[in-house]
């Protein structure tokens, strides 16, 4: 008897076995699913969470900066330069020929421009250009014609590299070898040192490119010894006074010779990193976020020599200097 129910006992537990395995393949049947092991504990990255090559516009040489304009008809690129002295194009033209679309709505041919090298856009859609041949910040209509109005302060300025206007028409002037950012007032009248060298959230070790965004001034600092290259942003009512200081180093390498800085509407941050041949998107804080030109297309060659940007919500262009092109990064 008891061989018996040992063999009872086993063949009810095969039963009960493949009775499991039955109902089992029922199911996976039924529901017309395959069984696969649970996902990986990380997600995958966001498809499209990147920026990709849309394009470049060849043969503009000796740019040196170039702005994308807020108030000017049609949304206009303007770069200023040596040789092509300021001109619009539209921002989104991007053809197989590589050659820009020129926006003739906006137009400097009587402008007068010398050796024009810096360019900074009003809160009224004014242009203000930083003329190196007659050493004048010179201002003019949102459509480009002839100059408004002109200023210089030939004891202070040495060698200006960036300019910027607040939302009063206050004018906020770079100087590369004196170490500083002096303001003046809508009418051009010195308003005194706005920050220089220090090692606090308000002051420099030695300026490159402004850019005011809405809120504050971004300065790009190449840094000086023992002041690091970086970012700030500090406030244009109250001298030497910082609201932030954005990154020192990204992925790993330091800013190296940081020449440009530049906000969207959204005040993410863009950061010309010409040392290290790339271009940083920050959030509104300062923090790192991503390198826009991390990808290059087989066909294409890197940019080697990024000088000047500028920013949209979905769109950068960079100056790469040594190509003599503006290449186009598109966020997807």
């Amino acid at each position: 008897m008891a061989q018996t129910k040992g063999k009872t006992s086993r063949f009810m537990k095969l039963e009960h076995l493949a009775a499991s395995v039955l109902i089992l393949g029922v199911l996976v049947v039924g529901c017309g699913h395959k069984m696969s092991l649970p996902p990986p504990p990380e997600a995958a990255p966001i498809p499209g969470d990147v920026y990709t090559w849309l394009g470049e516009w060849d043969g503009l040489s000796k740019v040196s900066d170039i702005l994308l304009t807020r108030h000017a008809p049609g949304a206009s690129l303007i770069a200023v330069g040596d040789s092509l002295k300021a001109v619009a194009f539209y921002p989104g033209s991007v053809s197989a020929s590589k050659n820009p679309k020129v926006n003739p709505s906006v137009d400097f041919s009587s402008s007068g421009l010398l050796s024009p090298k810096l360019i900074a856009e009003g809160s009224n859609g004014d242009i203000y250009i930083y003329d190196e041949g007659d050493t004048t910040i010179k201002k003019f209509g949102r459509t480009g014609g002839a100059g408004t109005w002109s200023f210089r302060d030939t004891t202070s300025w040495v060698s200006v590299v960036g300019i910027a206007v607040d939302d009063s028409g206050n004018v906020f002037v770079a100087d590369e070898v004196r170490k500083t950012v002096k303001k003046y007032s809508s009418s051009g009248y010195d308003l005194g040192i706005w920050t220089d060298q220090g090692l606090g959230d308000g002051y420099i070790g030695k300026p490159s490119q402004l850019y005011y965004d809405g809120q504050g001034l971004l300065i790009a600092d190449k840094g000086d010894g023992i002041y690091p290259p970086r970012v700030i942003k500090i406030r244009t009512d109250i001298p030497r006074t910082g609201t932030i200081t954005a990154v020192k180093e990204a992925e790993g390498k330091a800013l190296l010779d940081p020449s440009d800085v530049y906000a969207d509407k959204v005040f993410n941050i863009y950061v010309a990193d010409t040392g290290n041949n790339r271009v940083l998107k920050l959030t509104p804080y300062g923090v790192f976020e991503k390198v826009v030109n991390s990808y290059i297309p087989p066909t294409a060659t890197a940019v080697s020599n990024v000088i000047a940007i500028t920013a949209s919500e979905n769109r950068v262009h960079m100056v790469d200097k040594a190509a003599s092109r503006v290449v186009i990064y598109e966020y997807k």
